[in-house]
């Protein structure tokens, strides 16, 4: 609050009157500039300090991203490996004997210890938006942000539906295995109805984990793009942002084709290692 203190001193002429009017309108002229200044940079600290925040939250989300990628991968090339499974056993009606196909989660790489996916979460930007200090960035900059956030949200979306399609395959699958490995299921319990049924989940959960990878790539190039100091905006691709998204794409290409080629390999390896006198096929 500014307070200004009069003279003691009474003004005789209209002169004295008119200085001493004067006098308290350039002090609070000066005050003013001083508070307005003091709020200027304290903003400004503020935004940079924001900007910072977003920025480092914006690279953990783009690692996670990346590590989520190749997860997402695994995950897809196990599923084509059990429907191939499940198709041998229809073909063969029920002749054909496998052995368990265990599920082998990648490392994480990128310096992050463990396997399996992360999650991706703005609690800064959420934060941000929450408190008002949105209105400290820049309208471009607020903009970029608030598209990684819409994308995240649909990222949440296509990952709740991916789970529930990957628990339900999960949920039908354990019907047929043993107490004692409630995870490896025995195919040769299941009737041909049933193997159809687990072939048209296992498909469906493919199709999920699809989308969320798909989604997982989009998200990534639109962080580089920000990372890059580009900024993008949610009503229409721009050149740069389109370049990105397609780089993104390209550095993460849907390759069934070597997923393909890599279950046979696998397959084969088992094969040899499986007795030929547990094989009915052989």
């Amino acid at each position: 609050m500014l307070d200004v203190h009069p003279t003691h001193e009474t003004a005789h002429t209209w002169r004295d009157f008119f200085i001493h009017v004067a006098t308290i309108c350039v002090g609070l002229l000066i005050a003013i500039g001083l508070e307005q200044t003091v709020e200027y940079f304290h903003r400004q600290h503020e935004r940079h300090l924001l900007e910072h925040e977003l920025h480092g939250e914006a690279e953990i989300i783009q690692r996670n991203a990346e590590i989520d990628i190749v997860q997402y991968d695994a995950r897809l090339k196990f599923l084509l490996a059990e429907r191939k499974d499940v198709s041998l056993m229809i073909a063969t009606k029920g002749k054909a004997y496998l052995p368990p196909r265990p599920f082998l989660s990648p490392p994480r790489g990128h310096g992050v210890q463990g396997l399996g996916t992360l999650q991706i979460i703005n609690p800064i930007w959420e934060s941000a938006q929450t408190d008002g200090r949105l209105a400290l960035l820049p309208e471009g900059l607020k903009r970029a942000y608030g598209v990684i956030s819409w994308r995240k949200s649909a990222w949440e979306e296509s990952n709740d539906q991916a789970n529930v399609a990957t628990e339900t395959a999960e949920a039908f699958l354990f019907q047929f295995s043993d107490i004692r490995t409630p995870r490896t299921p025995d195919f040769s319990r299941m009737s041909e109805a049933q193997l159809i049924e687990l072939r048209a989940l296992l498909t469906n959960s493919f199709e999920k984990s699809r989308a969320l990878r798909n989604m997982t790539v989009s998200l990534s190039g639109e962080l580089n793009l920000v990372l890059r100091s580009e900024l993008i905006d949610q009503q229409a691709l721009t050149p740069a942002e389109n370049k990105v998204i397609t780089e993104a794409r390209a550095a993460h290409p849907e390759d069934f084709a070597r997923m393909a080629d890599e279950i046979d390999a696998e397959d084969a390896t088992r094969n040899k290692a499986t007795p030929k006198s547990a094989n009915p096929t052989k």
